[in-house]
């Protein structure tokens, strides 16, 4: 084995920093951390400058034009996995917070005969420990969902 088979090609590691310098700068503009590359990736980089720099200028430019589109689909498709779990995540918790809102209103709306019974027959003892009852009742279903 050669001291060449152990290191990498150096067009490998130009691809390797030219996907890493176009990642930093679409992270920067999206706020998102930068993902480390793949082999594949890496190899598909160094594949197109490799080509690059074998075809005559005439050809140049179409090969650099295919290379971009091969990463806009990249991007696109990890764009659309992103939206669809950001909107299954709204979904969920959109779901969950409705069910906490009907079940405070039930809970409210029963306080209304239930102070009214319990401060008719047992005065204000009665009228404390149906409140009390209510507001743990609230703040169950108003902290039990947050986890």
């Amino acid at each position: 084995m050669s001291k060449q088979d152990n290191q990498p090609s150096p067009g490998l590691d130009l691809a390797g920093q030219l996907i890493d310098v176009m990642r930093s700068g679409l992270a920067s503009r999206q706020n998102a951390p930068i993902r480390v590359h793949t082999e594949d990736e890496k190899m598909d980089a160094a594949a197109t400058l490799a080509a690059y720099n074998d075809l005559p200028p005439e050809y140049q430019d179409a090969v650099v034009e295919s290379f971009l589109n091969r990463m806009d689909q990249q991007m696109a498709r990890r764009n659309a996995a992103a939206a669809v779990e950001t909107r299954k995540s709204n979904d969920v918790a959109r779901k969950n917070s409705g069910g906490r809102i009907a079940s405070l209103v039930i809970c409210l709306a029963m306080a209304i005969p239930l102070t009214a019974i319990a401060s008719s027959a047992f005065g204000l003892t009665g009228l404390v420990i149906v409140w009390v009852g209510i507001i743990i009742i609230a703040l169950a279903f108003g902290f039990g969902g947050r986890r």
